[in-house]
């Protein structure tokens, strides 16, 4: 998550960053809040920090998250995807992620790494 200067919003070093201690996430399941803890991790080369959340696996049709930065900000992330099976092996396969209800595409960031680059 970076500012429109491409400085780190999450780097803990930052100033003006967003703070983790006032970070949050949850999703709505069968009426009610279902939070999704969230922690701040960092690439290996260290030069760019992202948060790491566990999202619940039901949202073949697609799910909304919400994500609170700050107690003014609270964003919203949609994720579409779908249970795969092939070659002995079941995973799930990312169709769709919106931020604030943009398509967003991955970049290829180190390696083989590829995330979801969001510009506030």
């Amino acid at each position: 998550m970076l500012d429109r200067n491409g400085v780190d919003l999450l780097d803990p070093s930052n100033p003006n960053g967003y703070k983790l201690s006032a970070t949050s996430m949850y999703y709505m399941e069968n009426g009610g809040k279902v939070l999704s803890p969230v922690k701040l991790d960092s690439l290996p080369n260290g030069n760019m920090y992202y948060l790491n959340t566990e999202i619940s696996w039901n949202a073949d049709g697609g799910r909304e998250f919400f994500l609170t930065l700050s107690p003014t900000i609270t964003d919203k992330i949609y994720l579409r995807y779908d249970a795969v099976s092939e070659r002995k092996c079941s995973f799930f396969k990312l169709l769709e992620f919106k931020y604030n209800d943009v398509v967003y595409t991955k970049k290829k960031i180190t390696g083989n790494l590829e995330a979801y680059e969001i510009v506030r």
